[in-house]
């Protein structure tokens, strides 16, 4: 099982870095966690580690479908609900 987030990983040409910001240091008050293509950034903020890990898929997800110039990308449903499959099967894979 690995459940533990990533601080880079690759995706297509870019290495993409995620970046975790206490709760006191976070300034987007409507969101949890975001997808920054121009700076090819993961951002989630520091809470429950359940709550992040589906986060970091989540926003994985999002990272993905940017790529792949996919419409997808802007349905939140869509994208919630594969990231938390993807959430799913690798925190429970043996």
């Amino acid at each position: 099982m690995r459940s533990k987030i990533p601080s880079t990983f690759q995706l297509s040409s870019m290495t993409v870095s995620v970046i975790i910001v206490p709760q006191a240091k976070w300034k987007a008050a409507d969101c949890v966690g975001y997808w920054d293509p121009l700076k090819a950034q993961i951002v989630l903020l520091k809470q429950n580690p359940d709550v992040m890990w589906h986060t970091f898929w989540h926003e994985a997800v999002h990272a993905a479908l940017c790529m792949m110039s996919s419409p997808l990308n802007d349905d939140e449903v869509f994208v919630d609900q594969l990231g938390g499959h993807f959430a799913q099967i690798i925190k429970s894979a043996k």
